[in-house]
């Protein structure tokens, strides 16, 4: 079963992408990146969130298969980015919500994009008859 760095490194090769690019991309250096790959540092939730949007891929894909990874067994408080989590509170239900808000958004990202290029190719077929006019 993989890690969560070696299914990260699997994806990022998968796609082609090189540490620079997905450092780039998230926002951080690439030795700070590499401290992920290598699992030395661990990614915070937004850049998480902002990785699985640079691989086309959900938060789930990340994790080792029959993974508890989301979910908290101990017997003290943790805190998430401020939010206070309890004990065997299931994070995926929180982040369930956010990857589906994220997914909308993608999904409307490509179609504005495809909407761009259909105008373009309207724009330059004008352009052309008023050349040839």
């Amino acid at each position: 079963m993989l890690s969560v760095p070696h299914k990260i490194i699997q994806i990022r090769k998968e796609k082609g992408y090189t540490q620079e690019y997905v450092a780039e991309m998230l926002g951080i250096s690439q030795s700070a990146y590499h401290k992920i790959e290598s699992g030395r540092a661990s990614l915070k939730l937004e850049q998480a969130l902002k990785l699985a949007q640079v691989f086309e891929k959900s938060l789930e894909d990340f994790l080792p298969e029959n993974s508890n990874y989301f979910n908290i067994y101990n017997n003290k408080e943790n805190s998430v980015n401020g939010l206070n989590i309890t004990n065997n509170i299931d994070i995926e239900k929180l982040i369930a919500p956010l990857q589906a808000v994220i997914n909308g958004l993608l999904e409307q990202n490509a179609t504005k994009d495809a909407i761009i290029q259909k105008l373009v190719a309207q724009n330059e077929e004008l352009l052309k008859k008023l050349m040839e006019s």
